[in-house]
């Protein structure tokens, strides 16, 4: 997913192990979620900045859509102005299964489709892996917005390979940094291990970003 070229994490040097192993036992971790509009614009190719601005996607991996307007569930333009009320909070704890996420959102486009993406970066901040939160299939990543625009989603990130690339042990707090990516699908679809469909079948890097947007946002640092 692109929303790793628009972010800057903040990074901290590997902890000692015995931090660590006291970390597997607890504690709760929490965040509060961050808008992602880098990948938006409005009808004019220019920065949102008016809450009345109608909301168009900013990508060119689709051929023949080089922005393109976002819409809601209803099939009325999605405003700047209903983007920007999204926030939520996310909590992390690793426990013996797996690291157990737990998000809870609101402000969220109403009956809108969302998937979460898992994205980890080593001590230095370099990326080292993305995928679907949860199981790497994508069957546990996905929920519909309530027609208020709220949502929560309660995941055990087990050990193993991501869906996209890269691997986790069974605390994510092992890595440098992670974060957790909420993305809308203005189709109404989601597509398994990836976030949109594939240009060519089985080519990973062929992800197709003109079907999904990034909305929300997590960070958590080790």
């Amino acid at each position: 997913m692109h929303i790793t070229t628009k972010l800057t994490l903040a990074v901290t040097a590997l902890a000692l192990s015995s931090a660590l192993a006291a970390l597997a036992e607890g504690p709760v971790r929490n965040q509060d979620g961050f808008l992602i509009a880098d990948w938006i614009v409005d009808a004019d190719g220019n920065p949102l900045d008016d809450p009345s601005d109608l909301v168009y996607d900013l990508d060119g991996a689709c051929p023949g859509e080089p922005s393109a307007l976002v819409l809601k569930p209803n099939g009325q333009p999605l405003t700047f102005g209903e983007f920007t009320q999204a926030s939520g909070r996310a909590s992390a704890k690793c426990t013996t299964p797996g690291t157990h996420v737990v998000i809870k959102a609101s402000g969220l486009i109403p009956m809108g489709v969302y998937t979460v993406w898992l994205l980890t970066f080593d001590g230095s901040g370099n990326f080292i892996g993305e995928g679907s939160l949860g199981a790497p299939d994508g069957s546990q990543n996905a929920f519909t917005a309530s027609a208020s625009g709220r949502a929560a989603l309660s995941v055990i990130q087990k050990a193993g390979p991501l869906s996209e690339f890269g691997e986790v042990t069974n605390c994510l707090f092992d890595e440098g940094s992670w974060l957790l990516a909420i993305v809308y699908h203005p189709d109404g679809k989601t597509y398994g291990p990836t976030p949109g469909p594939l240009a060519v079948p089985g080519d990973l890097s062929t992800v197709q970003y003109c079907y999904f947007i990034e909305h929300l946002g997590f960070e958590f640092v080790q």
